[in-house]
């Protein structure tokens, strides 16, 4: 049996040293910390906990599974028929924060628990729990935990509750944007063959090259960290912007949050069929993608009696195809 080669701690500091360098380079050559982070192929809240208390840098990293546990738990709410109204509220926001940070795992409860208060505080014009109806209150005191609270205050929380996206390059588009494109390709693409079968370097090449509408000059390592964050949304993300009129995301700065979280919360049916479109994507990226490429990907399991709904597909546009047979750009950086 093969030994996992034992660890180097001293290799492991050097790493975080130089990914700490990279971030601070491109912070100062006018990148924001979330580009930042890409360009350093680290997660921005390691980033953050080894820059403020280098004594972090040897903790195990937090363990994604629990995260994506909830995310389950959250798809499960909103398809069956028995959660109560501030259940259903509570999924719909779990999964949007989930769509704008995925690699946040120590963050999300926090905040779509964060976004939950926000929500009652707008919707009922409320400014404590005591202005709250009795309903309100015995259905909301599950959802609240105050470990949670609690953890909001220790040194490696990290706790960022905005759901601001950035542009990339100041221009019209952001992160959610390219791995809802990524995702299209590797799902609509012709996996019949392995020279059309999609795959990361392919991916890559697409986005460096501008065969998408997103103009991306972006190195291999840090794409792919990319796709190591944002794979798993990506089949719910091309979903929503390219099978389907619900728009999963909100900002608790805009006015209209409370409007905007209704416009999903209120339209139960299409909920669950944007849910099993999303499944039937997972399903078929999955299938097209080499499994070595997901062997450390945890999409979210969606429900077995769950049918899923197959998507309208439509051929990739040509130039796609040309940006993806040609070698990448080599930019510098």
């Amino acid at each position: 049996m093969m030994r996992r080669p034992a660890a180097n701690p001293r290799r492991d500091d050097e790493a975080r040293a130089k990914a700490l360098q990279i971030f601070e380079d491109k912070q100062r050559q006018g990148l924001n910390a979330k580009q930042a982070s890409v360009e350093a192929g680290a997660p921005l809240a390691s980033l953050y906990r080894w820059k403020r208390n280098p004594d972090l840098w040897d903790q195990p990293a937090p363990d994604p599974e629990a995260s994506m546990a909830r995310i389950d738990t959250a798809i499960m709410t909103l398809i069956g028929s028995e959660a109560n109204t501030a259940s259903r509220l509570h999924a719909v926001l779990e999964i949007g924060a989930w769509l704008v940070w995925p690699g946040e795992i120590l963050g999300l409860p926090m905040a779509s628990m964060s976004l939950l208060f926000i929500y009652y505080a707008r919707s009922r014009r409320a400014t404590k729990l005591g202005d709250l109806s009795s309903r309100d209150i015995q259905e909301l005191l599950p959802l609240i935990s105050l470990s949670e609270f609690e953890f909001m205050f220790k040194p490696d929380a990290n706790f960022f509750p905005h759901f601001q996206e950035f542009e990339i390059y100041e221009q019209p588009f952001t992160e959610r944007d390219v791995a809802a494109s990524v995702g299209r390709y590797f799902i609509e693409a012709d996996g019949s063959t392995f020279a059309s079968r999609p795959s990361i370097e392919k991916a890559h090449r697409a986005v460096n090259n501008g065969g998408f509408r997103h103009f991306w000059p972006i190195t291999i390592k840090p794409f792919r960290s990319f796709f190591r964050i944002r794979a798993p949304t990506m089949p719910i993300l091309y979903v929503e912007q390219f099978q389907s009129d619900l728009h999963w995301h909100f900002d608790p700065e805009e006015p209209t949050f409370v409007e905007d979280v209704e416009a999903i919360l209120n339209q139960p049916e299409k909920i669950a069929e944007f849910l099993a479109k999303a499944k039937w994507a997972t399903l078929q990226m999955q299938a097209k993608l080499d499994r070595r490429a997901l062997a450390h990907i945890r999409f979210p399991r969606f429900p077995r009696w769950l049918r899923e709904e197959p998507c309208e597909l439509r051929p990739l546009e040509p130039e796609l195809l040309d940006a993806v047979s040609e070698p990448a750009a080599d930019w510098d950086f």
